[in-house]
Protein backbone atom coordinates (compact mmCIF):
# COMPACT_ATOMS: atom_id res chain seq x y z
CA UNK A 1 0.00 0.00 0.00
CA UNK A 2 3.31 2.65 0.39
CA UNK A 3 4.15 1.96 -3.00
CA UNK A 4 1.12 2.68 -4.90
CA UNK A 5 0.28 5.52 -2.16
CA UNK A 6 -2.59 3.61 -0.86
CA UNK A 7 -4.74 3.57 -4.58
CA UNK A 8 -5.33 0.90 -7.58
CA UNK A 9 -5.22 -2.26 -5.47
CA UNK A 10 -7.15 -4.40 -7.13
CA UNK A 11 -4.53 -6.21 -9.19
CA UNK A 12 -1.90 -5.63 -6.81
CA UNK A 13 -3.70 -7.40 -4.28
CA UNK A 14 -4.91 -10.10 -6.58
CA UNK A 15 -0.86 -10.74 -7.18
CA UNK A 16 0.30 -10.70 -3.75
CA UNK A 17 -2.92 -13.28 -3.27
CA UNK A 18 -1.73 -15.41 -5.87
CA UNK A 19 1.88 -15.46 -4.76
CA UNK A 20 0.66 -16.10 -1.20
CA UNK A 21 -1.14 -19.38 -2.43
CA UNK A 22 2.22 -20.41 -4.59
CA UNK A 23 3.98 -19.99 -1.63
CA UNK A 24 2.05 -22.20 0.34
CA UNK A 25 2.20 -25.13 -2.26
CA UNK A 26 5.81 -24.70 -2.33
CA UNK A 27 6.45 -24.60 1.57
CA UNK A 28 3.83 -28.04 1.77
CA UNK A 29 5.56 -29.81 -1.02
CA UNK A 30 8.91 -28.90 0.45
CA UNK A 31 7.54 -30.41 3.65
CA UNK A 32 6.04 -33.43 2.69
CA UNK A 33 9.31 -34.70 0.45
CA UNK A 34 11.66 -33.91 3.64
CA UNK A 35 9.07 -36.02 6.28
CA UNK A 36 8.25 -38.66 3.60
CA UNK A 37 9.41 -41.55 5.21
CA UNK A 38 7.95 -40.51 8.76
CA UNK A 39 4.52 -40.42 6.50
CA UNK A 40 4.20 -44.13 5.95
CA UNK A 41 0.63 -44.40 6.95
CA UNK A 42 0.08 -42.11 3.61
CA UNK A 43 1.76 -45.26 1.34
CA UNK A 44 -1.03 -47.82 3.13
CA UNK A 45 -3.99 -45.80 2.27
CA UNK A 46 -2.72 -44.30 -0.72
CA UNK A 47 -6.19 -45.24 -2.51
CA UNK A 48 -8.03 -43.95 -0.04
CA UNK A 49 -6.30 -40.22 0.05
CA UNK A 50 -6.19 -40.68 -3.91
CA UNK A 51 -10.01 -41.13 -3.78
CA UNK A 52 -10.89 -38.42 -1.60
CA UNK A 53 -8.56 -35.94 -3.51
CA UNK A 54 -10.35 -37.14 -6.99
CA UNK A 55 -14.01 -36.62 -4.78
CA UNK A 56 -13.18 -32.94 -3.88
CA UNK A 57 -12.02 -32.08 -6.94
CA UNK A 58 -14.70 -33.13 -8.77
CA UNK A 59 -17.12 -31.54 -5.91
CA UNK A 60 -15.50 -28.55 -6.68
CA UNK A 61 -15.48 -28.53 -10.44
CA UNK A 62 -19.79 -29.21 -10.32
CA UNK A 63 -19.97 -26.19 -7.77
CA UNK A 64 -20.33 -23.36 -10.26
CA UNK A 65 -20.04 -20.51 -7.29
CA UNK A 66 -16.92 -20.89 -6.16
CA UNK A 67 -13.89 -19.49 -6.68
CA UNK A 68 -11.91 -21.46 -8.63
CA UNK A 69 -14.97 -22.01 -11.04
CA UNK A 70 -15.70 -18.25 -10.90
CA UNK A 71 -11.68 -17.86 -12.62
CA UNK A 72 -12.21 -20.28 -15.22
CA UNK A 73 -15.95 -18.73 -15.73
CA UNK A 74 -14.03 -15.33 -16.33
CA UNK A 75 -11.37 -16.58 -17.96
CA UNK A 76 -12.99 -18.56 -20.71
CA UNK A 77 -15.69 -16.13 -21.57
CA UNK A 78 -13.11 -13.29 -22.12
CA UNK A 79 -14.77 -11.04 -19.07
CA UNK A 80 -10.88 -10.62 -17.83
CA UNK A 81 -9.33 -9.51 -21.27
CA UNK A 82 -12.10 -7.07 -21.54
CA UNK A 83 -12.10 -5.80 -18.04
CA UNK A 84 -8.10 -5.88 -18.40
CA UNK A 85 -8.27 -3.59 -21.84
CA UNK A 86 -10.80 -1.46 -20.59
CA UNK A 87 -8.97 -0.22 -17.47
CA UNK A 88 -6.01 0.17 -19.76
CA UNK A 89 -7.90 2.43 -22.01
CA UNK A 90 -9.32 4.83 -18.80
CA UNK A 91 -5.80 4.88 -17.51
CA UNK A 92 -4.62 5.66 -20.90
CA UNK A 93 -6.88 8.24 -20.78
CA UNK A 94 -6.59 9.95 -17.02
CA UNK A 95 -3.17 10.00 -18.07
CA UNK A 96 -3.97 12.18 -21.06
CA UNK A 97 -6.17 14.50 -19.15
CA UNK A 98 -4.96 17.71 -18.68
CA UNK A 99 -8.04 19.37 -17.27
CA UNK A 100 -9.31 19.42 -13.79
CA UNK A 101 -12.13 17.45 -14.25
CA UNK A 102 -11.88 13.81 -16.75
CA UNK A 103 -14.31 12.35 -17.79
CA UNK A 104 -14.08 8.71 -18.16
CA UNK A 105 -16.76 5.29 -19.52
CA UNK A 106 -17.71 3.37 -16.65
CA UNK A 107 -16.67 -0.32 -16.93
CA UNK A 108 -19.08 -2.20 -18.84
CA UNK A 109 -18.54 -5.57 -17.25
CA UNK A 110 -16.39 -6.35 -14.35
CA UNK A 111 -15.42 -10.22 -13.65
CA UNK A 112 -16.74 -11.73 -10.16
CA UNK A 113 -13.10 -12.94 -10.18
CA UNK A 114 -12.09 -9.43 -9.62
CA UNK A 115 -12.57 -7.70 -6.10
CA UNK A 116 -12.55 -4.59 -7.25
CA UNK A 117 -14.34 -1.38 -6.02
CA UNK A 118 -14.38 1.23 -8.82
CA UNK A 119 -14.58 4.88 -9.08
CA UNK A 120 -17.77 6.39 -8.49
CA UNK A 121 -20.01 9.18 -10.14
CA UNK A 122 -20.69 12.50 -8.38
CA UNK A 123 -24.30 11.24 -7.02
CA UNK A 124 -22.02 8.52 -4.65
CA UNK A 125 -20.61 10.92 -1.89
CA UNK A 126 -19.74 8.42 0.45
CA UNK A 127 -17.46 7.04 -2.65
CA UNK A 128 -16.21 9.61 -3.70
CA UNK A 129 -12.55 8.95 -2.39
CA UNK A 130 -11.89 6.12 -4.45
CA UNK A 131 -11.80 8.96 -6.77
CA UNK A 132 -9.61 11.18 -5.02
CA UNK A 133 -6.81 8.84 -4.37
CA UNK A 134 -6.94 7.26 -8.53
CA UNK A 135 -6.89 11.40 -9.55
CA UNK A 136 -3.71 11.26 -7.37
CA UNK A 137 -2.14 7.93 -8.75
CA UNK A 138 -2.63 9.62 -11.86
CA UNK A 139 -1.41 13.13 -11.28
CA UNK A 140 -4.71 14.43 -12.75
CA UNK A 141 -7.70 15.97 -12.20
CA UNK A 142 -10.95 14.67 -10.37
CA UNK A 143 -11.73 11.36 -12.41
CA UNK A 144 -15.16 11.14 -13.05
CA UNK A 145 -17.13 8.13 -14.42
CA UNK A 146 -20.13 7.85 -16.75
CA UNK A 147 -22.14 6.37 -14.57
CA UNK A 148 -22.11 3.87 -11.49
CA UNK A 149 -20.39 0.89 -11.86
CA UNK A 150 -22.52 -2.30 -12.75
CA UNK A 151 -22.69 -5.17 -10.57
CA UNK A 152 -20.71 -8.27 -11.76
CA UNK A 153 -23.06 -11.25 -13.09
CA UNK A 154 -23.03 -14.56 -12.15
CA UNK A 155 -21.57 -17.19 -13.65
CA UNK A 156 -24.78 -18.72 -14.91
CA UNK A 157 -25.46 -15.65 -16.43
CA UNK A 158 -22.39 -15.66 -17.59
CA UNK A 159 -22.53 -19.17 -19.26
CA UNK A 160 -25.61 -18.32 -20.94
CA UNK A 161 -24.57 -15.03 -22.54
CA UNK A 162 -21.14 -16.76 -23.31
CA UNK A 163 -23.78 -20.05 -24.88
CA UNK A 164 -25.96 -17.19 -26.77
CA UNK A 165 -22.56 -15.56 -27.99
CA UNK A 166 -20.87 -18.57 -29.65
CA UNK A 167 -24.44 -19.73 -30.76
CA UNK A 168 -24.89 -16.68 -32.63
CA UNK A 169 -21.36 -16.76 -34.13
CA UNK A 170 -22.23 -20.25 -35.48
CA UNK A 171 -25.24 -19.68 -36.92
CA UNK A 172 -24.25 -16.93 -38.69
CA UNK A 173 -21.76 -18.58 -40.84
Amino acid sequence: MWMTRGSSLGRILDVVYLFVIAGYFFLLQLLLNKYLLRLEFIDRRRTGFAVLGLGLFAATLLNLDNNVSTAYVDLLSGKARAFDEALADRDAKVSACKSDTCNVPALADVPATIFFTDIRPLSDRSGLWINLHYSNYWHAGLVIPDAAPPLPASNLETLKNLGKSMRSRIVKK
